[in-house]
């Protein structure tokens, strides 16, 4: 063998040993840079279910906000329903309570003048009077019919003694029972 061939032979040993002195050195590394791959992949993994679980109780926490939402726009819009309705009768009661200022104000203006007071005595006084006369022409007219009626439907002057008709007969020794009887008046 000759000294290429040896040189050749020599250097494509050292080469060899070199080559596997690099991919033992590569495979080293790569088996580091491959466990720090799995430690990150092991970190992202915790933190990504972290999140999921996170978001899982957010989205919870989002429905339950959601539904007290729901229940406080219904009770909003009760509220608004009651203070509109509290408004009409704010509204109603203020134009009660002018109209009772207005009626108020004009009884002051009467009972202030004396001319107006006395006015108002003779007022009351013969509505009083008239109420009695209405009260009485009523009771005259009502008796006037009860009479009416018992007229029209009375005996028409029988006297009647003992269950007999003492028209014609005789009472007592010669004398006679006379009875004397008006037609009915028409009222």
């Amino acid at each position: 063998m000759s000294t290429v061939a040896f040189r050749v032979l020599v250097g494509g040993a050292v080469l060899s040993g070199l080559w596997a002195v690099k991919v033992t050195h590569d495979r080293h590394q790569l088996k580091q840079v491959l466990a720090q791959l799995q430690q990150e992949h092991a970190r992202v993994t915790q933190e990504l279910n972290e999140a999921q679980e996170t978001i899982h109780v957010q989205s919870e926490d989002l429905h339950v906000l959601r539904q007290d939402l729901a229940a406080l726009q219904a009770t909003l819009a009760e509220r608004e329903g009651e203070v509109a309705r509290l408004e009409q009768e704010r509204t109603g009661l203020t134009r009660q309570l002018a109209s009772v200022q207005q009626d108020n104000a004009a009884l002051e203006a009467k009972l202030a003048s004396l001319k107006e007071l006395k006015a108002a005595i003779r007022l009351v006084k013969q509505k009083i009077r008239r109420e009695r006369w209405e009260a009485w022409l009523a009771r005259v007219r009502q008796q006037q019919q009860e009479d009416g009626q018992r007229l029209a439907g009375g005996n028409r002057g029988y006297v009647v003694r003992q269950g007999f008709s003492t028209l014609g007969a005789r009472v007592s020794a010669g004398t006679r029972l006379q009875v004397r009887v008006l037609e009915p008046e028409v009222p």
